[in-house]
């Protein structure tokens, strides 16, 4: 809804929304092995999204002919993916089917490093890693089974599209001088890099 005061100098608009999508194009992921054919990506995906946003706005324009004004938003957005064709094998934790989407799968880490012989040989190494010496990274045995490899891998940090998006824009004109700044973040967001750049 959108309202307005004392003659529109202050506004208000609210904006609530909820979306479901299916037909998601994906590639489907329980296709038994000894098929031996890779299929071709079908629309079986389905997602869900809500939200709101709120945008609170001045505007004034005074006698003397300066234009003056202020407008700030802040927006929540969360998706989730409803249905992705995982497989049945699959742990919980490691499904994409219930998690927001664009959240990554990766290894997490233990606080610290390898500081000692000894603390190398009282550890897990993880599954298939050799040359393992003091300073190098430790591995979270997330699934608690005593061992580190493929069922170690879980969803790490955030999705890629932020929870939280806020903004504020000021400025003011004045027969030929104008002013105009914008500020905007977000928050609830991760990012992911392959490799150093």
């Amino acid at each position: 809804f959108e309202v307005g005061f004392l003659s529109n100098v202050i506004s208000l608009n609210v904006d609530f929304f909820k979306e479901n999508r299916d037909n998601i194009l994906m590639q489907p992921q329980t296709v038994p092995a000894w098929v031996q054919v890779d299929f071709k990506d079908l629309n079986i995906g389905k997602t869900n999204n809500h939200g709101y946003e709120i945008e609170l706005g001045f505007n004034q324009r005074s006698k003397t002919g300066l234009h003056y004004y202020i407008k700030s938003n802040f927006s929540f957005s969360e998706n989730r993916v409803v249905y992705a064709d995982d497989p049945e094998s699959m742990p919980n934790y490691q499904r994409t089917e219930g998690k927001p989407i664009g959240v990554h799968n990766g290894y997490m880490l233990v606080p610290g490093f390898f500081n000692s012989v000894d603390d190398i040989n009282n550890y897990i190494i993880p599954a298939g890693a050799t040359n393992i010496v003091e300073g190098d990274l430790k591995y979270i045995d997330y699934n608690a089974d005593g061992k580190i490899d493929q069922n170690d891998n879980a969803p790490i940090g955030f999705s890629t599209y932020p929870i939280y998006n806020y903004g504020a824009t000021i400025g003011f004109d004045y027969k030929n001088i104008s002013f105009y700044a914008l500020f905007q973040g977000s928050k609830g967001k991760s990012s992911y890099f392959n490799r150093l750049a």
